[in-house]
């Protein structure tokens, strides 16, 4: 959660956030950062090749 928000200091202080909330809550609804490898690295379309 700390990468959607910039510290600074010390001790560290919030002192933005680096995304508004609606994409903050996007960002943690997809959570990509869970996938598999191999997921994340699939090209575009590549689950399509074949289909036509």
């Amino acid at each position: 959660m700390s990468r959607l928000y910039n510290f600074w200091g010390n001790p560290a202080k919030c002192i933005r956030q680096r995304f508004d909330d609606e994409v903050i809550r996007s960002l943690l609804e997809v959570a990509w950062w869970n996938w598999d490898i191999e997921k994340i690295t699939r090209q575009p379309g590549e689950d399509c090749i074949g289909r036509y």
